[in-house]
């Protein structure tokens, strides 16, 4: 008789699951641009290189194990399709970043094979260091759990002022009862989960928070070295009598690389929730939908040292103007609302917007009894990168004789503009 049942409510999920998948809008494939992303990652040109790889190591948008399959196909091409020296170290740096999420387990075999064989060869100390970074975190990857049915839950009750986290990407509850204070999450590592229940209770206020539970993206690394004194003068030099030229224009400093774009937000995890029976007499349930804020940008470089003064027998010219400092990144875009689509029989509850940004407040409507509110707000745009220093004016020299005056060092450089903010995320119906 108890197999009957369970045999009953799986035969029931699946088909359930086979009519969320109809609307499984939440899904898009956000592992497109992978490809593209990894064919920039040993480009010539450092900001594009850098922001590929910082895409790549922390945009939570892309799944773990399509970037890490991507790369090491990338890593194993390179026989065939060599890689720079930045390049592979770019490689080995993005594995790392990506080492609290778990890998397909024939890839984390691949990784190690692949570090065997650069070991093998003399390196670099930045190579050297790159390696034994990945190696030492290698043994703690954990990896993914094979493929199979999705899980099935005879009953689970959360008792009141507790969490209960959801880790599968699809699965079914015969009954789930929560308390008041009850909060359900979703393990961050899932970017889209569908639940299936036969039936669904409410007792008191609970929650199910679909924020994703992950740390804030990190500010990116400078955008390069503060640029190398200048050199040389700016213009063809004064001629004085005689014939002689005196330079008095020494050149002005290079500006400072501008701040590298900030990273986007996570969007909230999106959610398919079908089932034919809530019971709600003395309970309610607020769904928070709400995205997270978008990463810092990058601050701008100090600009580089103006030209010394030449040293003459005439006259000792002042120094040059130091470079401009580089101009903050922008911040990155703030997280989405989730997409959920919950099914009570065939009646479908819709999404509303909360006011201003996340982190949003439960609704008044969401503590009366009955009553099920999926609400939230989108993450704010990341604040801009600071602007960097101007650069430092050029040497000045004291005189060499009797007819000539001390000249002075060049005044720096303006200080860079700070960044923009991030454009907030959006609201998704």
């Amino acid at each position: 008789m108890q197999d009957q049942i369970v045999n009953n409510a799986l035969r029931s999920f699946f088909l359930l699951v086979a009519a969320a998948t109809v609307h499984a809008h939440v899904g898009a494939n956000k592992d497109a641009q992978i490809p593209d992303l990894i064919s920039r990652i040993d480009a010539d040109n450092s900001t594009v290189r850098l922001t590929a790889v910082n895409t790549l190591a922390f945009d939570r948008h892309l799944t773990t194990p399509g970037v890490v399959t991507a790369v090491v196909n990338r890593l194993q091409q390179a026989k065939d399709k060599p890689l720079s020296e930045q390049g592979e170290i770019n490689c080995l740096t993005i594995l790392h970043r990506r080492r609290g999420d778990p890998w397909p387990a024939d890839q984390l075999a691949a990784v190690k094979t692949a570090v065997d064989r650069i070991k093998s060869r003399q390196l670099s100390k930045d190579e050297e260091f790159a390696v034994g970074e990945l190696s030492s975190i290698l043994p703690r990857v954990r990896t993914l759990p094979p493929a199979g049915p999705p899980p099935y839950r005879m009953f689970i009750t959360v008792p009141p002022n507790e969490t209960f986290t959801i880790d599968d990407n699809a699965i079914y509850f015969n009954e789930l009862e929560l308390n008041d204070g009850s909060v359900v999450k979703i393990n961050p590592t899932q970017r889209n989960v569908i639940v299936a229940c036969g039936k669904l209770t409410l007792h008191g206020r609970s929650t199910i928070d679909l924020t994703p539970v992950m740390p804030p993206p990190p500010k990116p690394p400078p955008a390069g070295p503060e640029p190398p004194q200048a050199t040389g003068e700016e213009g063809p030099g004064t001629v004085v009598p005689g014939g002689a030229i005196v330079r008095r224009n020494p050149r002005t400093g290079a500006d400072g690389p501008a701040g590298s774009p900030g990273q986007p937000g996570a969007d909230a995890v999106g959610l398919v929730f079908l089932t034919p029976q809530v019971v709600a007499t003395d309970g309610s349930l607020w769904i928070k939908t709400d995205g997270t804020l978008g990463g810092p940008g990058g601050d701008g470089v100090k600009g580089g040292k103006g030209a010394s003064g030449p040293k003459t027998a005439f006259s000792n010219p002042d120094g040059g103007y130091g470079g401009g400092g580089g101009a903050g990144g922008p911040g990155g875009r703030g997280g989405n609302t989730a997409s959920v689509l919950f099914k009570v029989g065939n009646d479908l509850i819709r999404s509303t917007q909360a006011n201003g940004f996340s982190p949003s407040s439960r609704p008044p409507s969401a503590d009366t009894p009955g009553t099920i509110v999926i609400s939230g707000a989108p993450g704010a745009g990341g604040p801009g990168g600071n602007g960097g220093e101007g650069g430092d004016g050029g040497e000045g020299h004291e005189g060499s004789g009797p007819f000539t005056s001390d000249s002075k060092a060049g005044p720096p450089g303006g200080h860079g503009n700070p960044g923009p903010n991030g454009p907030p995320g959006n609201f998704v119906p």
